[in-house]
Protein backbone atom coordinates (compact mmCIF):
# COMPACT_ATOMS: atom_id res chain seq x y z
CA UNK A 1 0.00 0.00 0.00
CA UNK A 2 1.20 3.48 -0.82
CA UNK A 3 -0.27 6.91 -0.21
CA UNK A 4 -0.09 9.37 -3.09
CA UNK A 5 -0.98 13.05 -3.20
CA UNK A 6 -1.94 14.07 -6.73
CA UNK A 7 -1.80 17.72 -7.72
CA UNK A 8 -4.14 18.87 -10.47
CA UNK A 9 -1.77 18.39 -13.39
CA UNK A 10 -1.33 14.76 -12.34
CA UNK A 11 -5.08 14.23 -11.99
CA UNK A 12 -5.51 15.69 -15.49
CA UNK A 13 -3.19 12.95 -16.80
CA UNK A 14 -5.71 10.39 -15.55
CA UNK A 15 -8.51 11.85 -17.67
CA UNK A 16 -6.66 13.26 -20.71
CA UNK A 17 -3.88 11.28 -22.34
CA UNK A 18 -0.47 12.90 -22.21
CA UNK A 19 3.06 11.94 -21.23
CA UNK A 20 2.92 9.94 -18.01
CA UNK A 21 -0.79 9.06 -18.27
CA UNK A 22 -0.25 5.29 -18.36
CA UNK A 23 1.78 5.42 -15.15
CA UNK A 24 -0.77 7.70 -13.43
CA UNK A 25 -3.64 5.41 -14.44
CA UNK A 26 -1.80 2.37 -13.09
CA UNK A 27 -1.27 4.06 -9.72
CA UNK A 28 -4.83 5.44 -9.49
CA UNK A 29 -6.50 2.18 -10.49
CA UNK A 30 -4.55 0.10 -7.98
CA UNK A 31 -7.06 -0.27 -5.15
CA UNK A 32 -4.25 -0.86 -2.65
CA UNK A 33 -3.11 2.74 -3.09
CA UNK A 34 -4.64 5.72 -1.33
CA UNK A 35 -4.94 8.72 -3.65
CA UNK A 36 -5.37 12.12 -1.99
CA UNK A 37 -6.37 15.36 -3.68
CA UNK A 38 -7.42 18.73 -2.29
CA UNK A 39 -10.83 20.32 -2.78
CA UNK A 40 -9.37 22.97 -5.11
CA UNK A 41 -8.60 20.21 -7.59
CA UNK A 42 -12.21 20.38 -8.79
CA UNK A 43 -12.14 23.94 -10.19
CA UNK A 44 -8.51 23.59 -11.26
CA UNK A 45 -9.27 20.41 -13.20
CA UNK A 46 -12.31 22.03 -14.83
CA UNK A 47 -10.06 24.89 -15.95
CA UNK A 48 -7.27 22.58 -17.14
CA UNK A 49 -9.60 20.34 -19.15
CA UNK A 50 -11.40 23.37 -20.59
CA UNK A 51 -8.09 24.86 -21.69
CA UNK A 52 -7.12 21.58 -23.38
CA UNK A 53 -10.47 21.55 -25.17
CA UNK A 54 -10.07 25.16 -26.33
CA UNK A 55 -6.61 24.26 -27.68
CA UNK A 56 -8.24 21.55 -29.78
CA UNK A 57 -6.92 18.49 -27.94
CA UNK A 58 -10.45 17.07 -27.72
CA UNK A 59 -14.06 18.08 -28.18
CA UNK A 60 -16.68 19.39 -25.78
CA UNK A 61 -18.28 15.96 -25.39
CA UNK A 62 -15.00 14.50 -24.13
CA UNK A 63 -14.51 17.52 -21.86
CA UNK A 64 -17.91 17.12 -20.19
CA UNK A 65 -17.70 13.33 -20.03
CA UNK A 66 -14.24 13.51 -18.42
CA UNK A 67 -15.25 16.06 -15.82
CA UNK A 68 -18.45 14.15 -14.99
CA UNK A 69 -16.34 11.03 -14.56
CA UNK A 70 -13.98 12.93 -12.23
CA UNK A 71 -16.91 14.01 -10.04
CA UNK A 72 -18.16 10.44 -9.97
CA UNK A 73 -14.68 9.17 -9.07
CA UNK A 74 -14.53 11.60 -6.15
CA UNK A 75 -18.00 10.55 -4.94
CA UNK A 76 -17.00 6.88 -5.04
CA UNK A 77 -13.75 7.81 -3.25
CA UNK A 78 -11.33 6.78 -5.98
CA UNK A 79 -9.68 10.00 -4.81
CA UNK A 80 -9.85 10.99 -1.15
CA UNK A 81 -10.46 14.72 -0.89
CA UNK A 82 -8.53 16.58 1.79
CA UNK A 83 -10.65 19.58 2.83
CA UNK A 84 -9.46 23.15 3.00
CA UNK A 85 -9.78 25.19 6.14
CA UNK A 86 -8.35 28.47 7.43
CA UNK A 87 -5.31 26.75 8.96
CA UNK A 88 -4.45 25.15 5.60
CA UNK A 89 -4.81 28.48 3.82
CA UNK A 90 -2.57 30.21 6.39
CA UNK A 91 0.02 27.47 5.95
CA UNK A 92 -0.25 27.82 2.16
CA UNK A 93 0.31 31.57 2.53
CA UNK A 94 3.43 30.93 4.61
CA UNK A 95 4.71 28.53 1.94
CA UNK A 96 4.06 31.11 -0.80
CA UNK A 97 6.09 33.66 1.17
CA UNK A 98 8.91 31.14 1.61
CA UNK A 99 8.98 29.59 -1.88
CA UNK A 100 8.28 30.81 -5.44
CA UNK A 101 4.83 29.21 -5.69
CA UNK A 102 1.59 30.27 -7.36
CA UNK A 103 -1.37 30.47 -4.98
CA UNK A 104 -3.09 27.19 -5.81
CA UNK A 105 0.27 25.41 -5.96
CA UNK A 106 0.95 26.62 -2.43
CA UNK A 107 -2.43 25.21 -1.35
CA UNK A 108 -1.58 21.86 -2.98
CA UNK A 109 1.79 21.68 -1.21
CA UNK A 110 0.33 22.77 2.14
CA UNK A 111 -2.41 20.17 1.89
CA UNK A 112 0.09 17.41 1.11
CA UNK A 113 2.34 18.42 4.01
CA UNK A 114 -0.62 18.44 6.40
CA UNK A 115 -1.75 15.07 5.09
CA UNK A 116 1.80 13.79 5.72
CA UNK A 117 1.58 14.95 9.34
CA UNK A 118 -1.74 13.14 9.72
CA UNK A 119 -0.46 9.94 8.08
CA UNK A 120 1.59 9.02 11.14
CA UNK A 121 4.10 6.39 10.16
CA UNK A 122 3.35 6.45 6.43
CA UNK A 123 5.13 8.44 3.76
CA UNK A 124 3.12 10.39 1.23
CA UNK A 125 4.38 10.49 -2.34
CA UNK A 126 3.65 13.83 -4.03
CA UNK A 127 2.87 13.36 -7.73
CA UNK A 128 3.35 16.29 -10.10
CA UNK A 129 5.09 17.15 -13.34
CA UNK A 130 5.47 20.82 -12.39
CA UNK A 131 9.23 21.28 -11.98
CA UNK A 132 8.95 24.23 -9.59
CA UNK A 133 6.49 22.37 -7.36
CA UNK A 134 8.75 19.28 -7.45
CA UNK A 135 11.66 21.37 -6.18
CA UNK A 136 9.61 22.93 -3.36
CA UNK A 137 8.01 19.64 -2.28
CA UNK A 138 11.40 17.93 -2.19
CA UNK A 139 12.86 20.79 -0.11
CA UNK A 140 9.94 20.41 2.31
CA UNK A 141 10.80 16.74 2.83
CA UNK A 142 8.17 14.84 0.86
CA UNK A 143 8.89 12.00 -1.53
CA UNK A 144 8.28 13.09 -5.11
CA UNK A 145 7.27 11.37 -8.34
CA UNK A 146 7.13 13.00 -11.74
CA UNK A 147 4.81 11.02 -14.05
CA UNK A 148 6.80 12.26 -17.03
CA UNK A 149 9.76 10.23 -15.75
CA UNK A 150 7.72 7.08 -16.43
CA UNK A 151 7.47 6.76 -20.21
CA UNK A 152 4.28 5.22 -21.47
CA UNK A 153 4.51 1.80 -23.06
CA UNK A 154 4.03 3.43 -26.48
CA UNK A 155 7.16 5.52 -25.87
CA UNK A 156 9.38 2.63 -24.76
CA UNK A 157 11.80 1.00 -27.25
CA UNK A 158 10.51 -2.27 -28.70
Amino acid sequence: MAIYFFDTNSVAKYYATEKGSVWVRRIVEDEANTKIITTITQPELAAALSRMQRLGRFGKTFLHRSFTRFRSDVRRRLFVTHPLDDATLRFASDLALKHPLRGYDAVQVATALLAQQAASGFSIIFVTSDKQVLTVVKSEGLIIENPENHPDEAEQPQ
